[in-house]
């Protein structure tokens, strides 16, 4: 069975892969490096210093970090915006739909509340009914 984060991981990527290869692409065309793809490409270079630093701390590893190309880079970097983008997506829509229920919960209390109430009302109405009656009948002698 594939664990349910693999599975989310997997549709993030099927969303991200195909942005990612178009701003490449978008990138690779017109030959400049304009701001944002330089930033992506510098977000892409420390990231990979960050996990290659992990990695080598975990498997007790020592030696130089060894720079990647701009073109893996920027693609690391497009990957990562891009989840972090459909992660905070994911987290506003958890928040709205927790709202969403909780609003439903409370109204559901509230009628819960009111339908409470009025079927006191209503017993109290019945129980001075049946008082008013009995007391007819003791009054004519049943």
């Amino acid at each position: 069975m594939i664990p349910p984060t693999k599975l989310i991981s997997l549709c993030v990527r099927l969303f991200t892969r195909p942005l990612s290869v178009f701003i490449k692409a978008a990138y690779k065309a017109s030959g400049t490096v304009p701001l944002i793809p330089r930033q992506l490409i510098t977000f892409g270079h420390r990231f990979n210093r960050l996990e290659v630093g992990l990695r080598n701390r975990v498997l007790n590893k020592t030696g130089n970090y060894k720079c990647i190309a701009d073109d893996k880079a920027l693609e690391i970097g497009i990957d990562y915006l891009c989840e972090g983008l459909i992660y905070s997506v994911l987290l506003v829509w958890g928040i709205y739909e927790y709202s969403v229920y909780k609003r439903q919960t409370e109204l559901n209390e509230s009628r819960s509340a009111a339908d409470i109430s009025a079927i006191l009302l209503k017993v109290e109405v019945l129980e001075r009914s049946t008082k008013e009656i009995e007391s007819k009948c003791k009054g004519e002698g049943f």
